[in-house]
């Protein structure tokens, strides 16, 4: 056999069922030898030993529970939080993260931020543009005079709402 038909007929990356698991375990400790087990049940040879160096003496080969804390938010309380972010979604993340703590128990913004993210939401900053400063008005205005038929109402689009002091102001700037 070659080597690529040996990596045409290894199973494409999948969990292996208990069954499969407890056939491994058993084999090995039966005395066959792990290449043989690998062409006998088409697995790769990383995943066999993987699996025989994790049952060890007298294991099972399956994942033991890991150890560590408890999840804050169970499932009824993921898809809550989705609920909420869904029902206001432009809502900064501060104030959603307040809303769930005024109902549930507080959790830090980490968290918070590890479960949104998990649900699938995002959260985004908006950035506000900044004011046009006097040197890009007068730009803009000059621009502007060079154009047929612009006056106030046209620069009012360019400049945002202007005071008839303003425009004037502008005008007497921008003429000289």
């Amino acid at each position: 056999m070659s080597i690529h038909q040996d990596q045409v007929n290894q199973q494409a990356k999948s969990r292996l069922s208990e069954w499969q698991i407890d056939g491994i375990v058993n084999c090995h400790r039966a005395g066959i030898k792990e290449n043989v087990i690998c062409k006998t049940m088409n697995l790769s040879p990383s995943t066999v030993s993987t699996v025989i160096k994790r049952a060890g003496s007298k294991g099972t080969g399956l994942l033991r529970k890991r150890s560590g804390a408890p999840l804050k938010m169970d499932n009824r309380d993921q898809r809550r939080l989705a609920r909420q972010l869904r029902s206001a979604p432009l809502l900064p993340m501060k104030n959603h993260l307040k809303l769930w703590c005024d109902a549930d128990p507080s959790i830090s913004m980490d968290t918070f931020r590890k479960y949104m993210k998990l649900i699938g939401s995002q959260s985004y900053k908006t950035v506000h543009k900044p004011a046009l400063t006097p040197e890009h008005k007068l730009k803009r205005l000059s621009w502007c005079l060079d154009k047929v038929g612009w006056g106030q109402n046209s620069g009012e689009r360019l400049f945002g709402p202007m005071s008839p002091n303003s425009w004037f102001s502008v005008m007497m700037v921008a003429l000289g």
